[in-house]
C-alpha cells in the first residue's frame, strides 16, 4: 500500500470509528477529534481542540498521573476516568492512549475513549440485585448452600446453614469444608454421600432427611448444576419441618383417637341392635369388615375403607324402631311385617341425618337396599344414582347374610351366596363390586371374618 493509499485508508478508519478517537500531544494538546468524539462530549472538533485533555477528562487525580507515568514508561495506558460534557454532565469513560512517532519524528499519542455509563449502570443493578439476593437468602431460615460434586466440599452457604451445624454438630462451617469434616458420624456422611449421588443420577432431588443427633427432620431439594453441559456442583435448599413432622404425628393421634372413640360408639349402637336381634349377632361386624376388604380390593383409600367398615358396623341401626317379635320371628314374614322391616333404612337415616362423619353415613346407610336395576328399597334408585359405598354394601350384606345362619333358615354357605351374587350382578349389584369380591374369594382365598 502506497503512503498515498496508507494516510487515505487510516483517515477512514479515524472517521468511521464508532468510537471517540483522538489525536494527542503528550502534553494534552489535540490535534483532531473524530465525528464519533464530537457526538460523544457535545463539542465541535474545533472546541475540542480548543479545550484540550484537560477540558474532557478530570485530570486532577493521583490516578491520572499514575497513567501518565505507565504510558511514558511502556508507550501505552489504559484506565478509567470521569468525562466532562459540554454542558458540564459527567460520564465514566474508559480511555486507552498508545504513543507513537508522526511523519517527522514528533511524539504523538492516539486516545481512544468508550463510554461506560451502560457498563456501569449495569454494573450497578447487578450489585443491587446480588445484594438484594444476598439479604433474602441470609435473612431466610432456609437452608441454602451449595456443594462442589468432584470434591464433595462445601462451594456456598448462607446464614442458616452455618447456624444450623453450629447448633447440630458444633461445627463452625466455612467454605472449601470436606464432607468428612462436617461429622464425625461414618453413617452421617454415608447418607449425605447417597443423597448427592442420587441427585446427580436424576438431577433433581426432593427427599426427606432425618439428622444425626437430635433427630430432627429437614425436607430437601436438590438441583444439579452445569456449566456448558459439565456437571460441577448441587444446589441444596433445606427447611427444618420437625415442629411440622411433630405437629402433623399429634394430629394423626389425634384423629386415632377420634376414630376409635367414634368406632367404639357405632360398636356400643351395634351391640344395642343386636340386643334386640340376638339371631343376627355379629352381622353388623361382618359386613363392615368385608364391605372395607371389598373397598381396598377395588384401590380405594385406606381412610375411605376404614370409615366405610364403621358405617357397615351400624348400617341396621333403624332396626331399633323395629318390633322385636318380628326381628326374632323364627318362620317367613308376612308382606305386612316385612315391609315394616324394610323401614329399618329410612328409620337409620332419621337417626343418623345430623352425625357428622367422612362419608355420608345417613344417606349410605338409605341406599344400602338399593338396586342396581331400580327394584330395590326404598326409593327405587338406579345405577349411578346410588352412592358407590352403598353399593359395595349391598354386596357385602348380601354375601354375609346369606353365608350365615338365620332364625328362619341354616346357613347356606358361601357358594349359594357366591351363585346369588353372580346371577345378578348388574341387575341389582354392580358388576364392578362383584368382580373385587369374586377376586378376593376365587383368585386370593378370601375367608368371611368370623
Amino acid at each position: 500500500m502506497s503512503p498515498a493509499h496508507s494516510k487515505g485508508f487510516y483517515r477512514s478508519v479515524f472517521e468511521h470509528s464508532m468510537e471517540a478517537v483522538f489525536l494527542t500531544a503528550p502534553d494534552g494538546t489535540i490535534f483532531a477529534a473524530n465525528p464519533a468524539a464530537t457526538d460523544l462530549f457535545g463539542r465541535s472538533e474545533q472546541d475540542i481542540c480548543r479545550v484540550g485533555r484537560s477540558g474532557l477528562l478530570d485530570c486532577t487525580t493521583p490516578r491520572f498521573e499514575a497513567f501518565l507515568t505507565e504510558r511514558a514508561n511502556q508507550g501505552r495506558a489504559q484506565g478509567e476516568f470521569e468525562c466532562i460534557r459540554a454542558d458540564g454532565s459527567r460520564f465514566p469513560g474508559e480511555v486507552s492512549s498508545e504513543q507513537f512517532l508522526d511523519d517527522h519524528d514528533e511524539p504523538r499519542t492516539v486516545m481512544i475513549i468508550r463510554d461506560l455509563s451502560a457498563q456501569k449502570q449495569a454494573e450497578a443493578e447487578l450489585a443491587e440485585s446480588q445484594a438484594l439476593l444476598n439479604s433474602i437468602v441470609n435473612s431466610t431460615d432456609d437452608l441454602i448452600w451449595s456443594v462442589d460434586t468432584e470434591q464433595f466440599t462445601v462451594r456456598w452457604f448462607n446464614r442458616a446453614v452455618g447456624d444450623y451445624f453450629l447448633k447440630q454438630y458444633g461445627i463452625h462451617l466455612a467454605t472449601g469444608m470436606r464432607m468428612e469434616d462436617l461429622s464425625a458420624d461414618e453413617s452421617h456422611i454415608l447418607m449425605w454421600r447417597g443423597i448427592y449421588a442420587k441427585a446427580l443420577l436424576e438431577g433433581t432431588l426432593s427427599t426427606e432427611y432425618i439428622t444425626a443427633g437430635n433427630g430432627s427432620v429437614l425436607q430437601l431439594s436438590l438441583n444439579v448444576l452445569k456449566r456448558d453441559g459439565r456437571i460441577f456442583g448441587i444446589s441444596a435448599f433445606g427447611r427444618d419441618i420437625t415442629d411440622r413432622k411433630k405437629a402433623e404425628q399429634r394430629i394423626a393421634d389425634h384423629v386415632r383417637q377420634l376414630e376409635n372413640a367414634m368406632q367404639q360408639t357405632l360398636q356400643a349402637v351395634s351391640n344395642m341392635v343386636e340386643m334386640r336381634d340376638p339371631y343376627t349377632s355379629g352381622h353388623e361386624r361382618r359386613v363392615g369388615i368385608i364391605a372395607g376388604d371389598i373397598a381396598r380390593e377395588m384401590g380405594w383409600p385406606e381412610d375411605e375403607c376404614r370409615s366405610l367398615e364403621m358405617i357397615g358396623t351400624v348400617h341396621d341401626i333403624g332396626k331399633i324402631a323395629i318390633p322385636g317379635d318380628i326381628l326374632t320371628k323364627p318362620s317367613r314374614l308376612t308382606p305386612i311385617e316385612y315391609k315394616l322391616v324394610q323401614s329399618h333404612v329410612e328409620r337409620g337415616y332419621e337417626i343418623l341425618k345430623d352425625v357428622e362423619f367422612p362419608l355420608p353415613i345417613a344417606e349410605i346407610i338409605y341406599e344400602h337396599h338399593e338396586r342396581m336395576d331400580g327394584t330395590g328399597y326404598p326409593r327405587g334408585l338406579k345405577g349411578e344414582e346410588i352412592r358407590p359405598e352403598a353399593r359395595i354394601l349391598a354386596v357385602a350384606d348380601v354375601l354375609e347374610s346369606m353365608a350365615s345362619h338365620r332364625p328362619y333358615r341354616p346357613a347356606l354357605g358361601i357358594e349359594a351366596a357366591l351363585l346369588e351374587i353372580g346371577q345378578h350382578s348388574g341387575t341389582w349389584f354392580d358388576p364392578v363390586v362383584v368382580d373385587a369380591m369374586f377376586r378376593m374369594v376365587r383368585e386370593k382365598g378370601y375367608r368371611l371374618p368370623g
